[in-house]
């Protein structure tokens, strides 16, 4: 079975950029702790995706470099 990786990673991170808006509206409502909490738990899985968006395999036309087109914001402590 074939797999468009560039799908898949084009779905994940709309996904999670969705959630970072779900989260900046909501985030000022958290203590500090909380909110300190939530800031690191979605810049670790943004940073792990935005990764992710970069590899590439050249013998596979679906899955290409795709660092320059793809990209989730973190979240600052300022949030």
């Amino acid at each position: 079975m074939r797999v468009s990786v560039d799908g898949m990673r084009r779905n994940m991170t709309a996904d999670i950029n969705w959630l970072r808006e779900a989260i900046t509206s909501i985030i000022d409502e958290l203590d500090t702790d909380d909110k300190q909490e939530i800031i690191d738990s979605f810049n670790q899985v943004a940073c792990n995706q935005n990764s992710f968006n970069c590899m590439y395999d050249d013998e596979n036309d679906d899955f290409n470099d795709m660092g320059d087109q793809l990209e989730i914001n973190l979240l600052d402590d300022e949030a």
